[in-house]
């Protein structure tokens, strides 16, 4: 959780980054350009 109540979190599957916001009730993701999968 962030300063304003956001819940961020990684999709590794998806290649992806996701944001919850609480306060709003809303739900957002983004499109990584180059996938962290194999990489670690």
């Amino acid at each position: 959780m962030d300063a304003q109540d956001r819940l961020w979190f990684g999709e590794s599957r998806g290649d992806r980054i996701g944001m919850f916001d609480t306060r709003s009730n809303t739900f957002r993701e983004w499109k990584l350009k180059h996938p962290l999968v194999g990489t670690l």
